[in-house]
């Protein structure tokens, strides 16, 4: 299993090897990896955000657009015009 790490910052945060098992859901134009990353206590909120960051720039520096909403609602409130 390869060896996932994101940084030296986040290297005492980190308890564990991060794992990525697969692929957990396929949908239209999306899909969906577990990932499982074994912090410190309290800790899960600061990595959680550098690993999401760190998608995103992968992302942008490589041309792939992040995926949207799957449906949009949009409803008809029935305003009239007053007389």
């Amino acid at each position: 299993m390869a060896r996932y790490t994101l940084s030296e910052q986040f290297a005492e945060d980190i308890v564990g090897d991060i794992q990525v098992p697969g692929i957990d859901r396929v949908g239209p134009g999306e899909a969906e990896y577990l990932m499982l990353i074994k912090t410190r206590p309290n800790k899960q909120y600061a990595v959680s955000r550098e690993l999401r960051r760190r998608i995103k720039e992968c992302f942008e520096k490589n041309n792939i657009q992040a995926a949207g909403p799957g449906r949009i609602y949009v409803m008809d409130q029935g305003v009239t015009k007053a007389s």
